[in-house]
């Protein structure tokens, strides 16, 4: 057991560097989640090496989807406005489903970005980053003016 925490931690070693070397700043959370992608992307493409894994990748990719729409709505209200952390947090969640366009325009963003990775290259991805960043303001309007309606007192 001892051999195998230990190549686990060594194996999971630079997302723990990225993350102690991140500061406490709400801005810093996209690079957060950065940082634990190959953790999550490990999991999900080793299912198969477990029983009963093939049954868990559905929910695991259902899991996966929620927390990339939450994070969508987490970087609009951490960004457009100075909520305390665990308030951004519970406003992102409670907007998922009444702002279920933004949400699924996120996951949609998501997988093309991810399949432009794939089926092309990374270097056409980050050619096309202007694209993704203003599709994503674009889409991020509505949520940002119910937030200001909803959560902030008028001046």
């Amino acid at each position: 057991m001892l051999v195998l925490e230990a190549q686990l931690l060594l194996a999971a070693s630079p997302t723990v560097v990225a993350i102690l070397l991140l500061d406490r700043d709400p801005s810093n959370l996209p690079l957060f989640v950065l940082a634990l992608l190959p953790l999550l992307t490990f999991n999900l493409v080793h299912l198969d090496a477990v029983d009963g894994g093939a049954a868990m990748r559905p929910a695991t990719l259902m899991l996966a989807g929620l927390l990339v729409a939450w994070s969508g709505h987490m970087v609009v209200l951490t960004a457009g406005f100075r909520f305390r952390t665990r308030d951004a947090a519970r406003i992102a969640l409670a907007g998922l489903l009444p702002r279920w366009s933004f949400t699924l325009g996120v996951v949609a963003l998501t997988v093309v970005a991810a399949f432009v990775v794939v089926a092309a290259s990374e270097v056409l991805f980050l050619l096309l980053l202007w694209a993704f960043v203003g599709l994503f303001a674009l889409m991020a309007r509505p949520v940002f003016d119910d937030s200001r309606a909803r959560f902030t007192v008028p001046d």
